[in-house]
């Protein structure tokens, strides 16, 4: 129903409600008070209404999020898409600051990453805005470390001249990678075709006609 750390910073920059999804085995198992059971089309539509308020989905499992939500004996199937913001976040507030071996914990998909295009005018808009401070400026334009960076495009949400852009590749590699990642906490079978044997099915084609 909420954003706990929103709410518990008291944040004046993003809406209180619009918290986090929370997926596998546990999720079943969290108080009610936390929240509701949701479809498939409202995770998506929630997923995109975040985006559109510059909340980018971190899809991850923390141990102190099983605990603090008392799923913590079910925690091997538990999974939490968070749409913190940067400014409340308990994991993104510091980042900057931490060392390599925190910031290596959150890991950019290989078939995403942002490229810069000829129109960067050295702002640094990105440069600030980027919460693990995998962008900097060399020679008056916007630079993109591509072993620092995490994908999540914020930067490119950002630019207000649009020169970052997020590309994903072709095909269907990406939603395969993002399965490969997270199907064991979901205690999904990865390759496996169908419904049958818990087989992966597709993600829905948004583009089709609301009735």
């Amino acid at each position: 129903h909420q954003c706990i750390c929103r709410s518990q910073e008291g944040c004046q920059s993003y809406p209180h409600e619009h918290g986090c999804i929370y997926l596998g085995e546990a999720a079943a198992h969290l108080h009610p008070s936390l929240g509701r059971s949701a479809t498939v089309e409202e995770c998506l539509e929630h997923v995109e209404r975040g985006a559109k308020m510059g909340l980018v989905g971190m899809v991850g499992r923390l141990w102190t999020d099983a605990v603090a939500l008392g799923v913590l004996h079910r925690f091997p199937r538990f999974l939490v898409i968070c749409f913190c913001c940067d400014c409340c976040c308990l994991v993104r507030t510091d980042m900057k600051k931490a060392g390599r071996g925190l910031k290596a914990a959150i890991k950019r998909l290989d078939s995403i990453r942002v490229e810069v295009s000829g129109t960067c005018r050295g702002c640094g808009t990105c440069a600030d805005t980027c919460f693990i401070g995998a962008i900097s400026l060399k020679e008056g334009r916007a630079w993109v470390d591509d072993e620092a960076c995490k994908g999540c495009g914020r930067c490119a949400q950002v630019c207000p001249e649009g020169a970052l852009m997020v590309k994903i590749d072709e095909g269907d590699r990406v939603w395969q990678e993002l399965l490969e990642r997270v199907g064991p906490a979901l205690g999904l079978k990865v390759g496996a075709t169908g419904n049958e044997g818990g087989g992966i099915v597709p993600p829905p084609d948004r583009r089709r006609k609301k009735g």
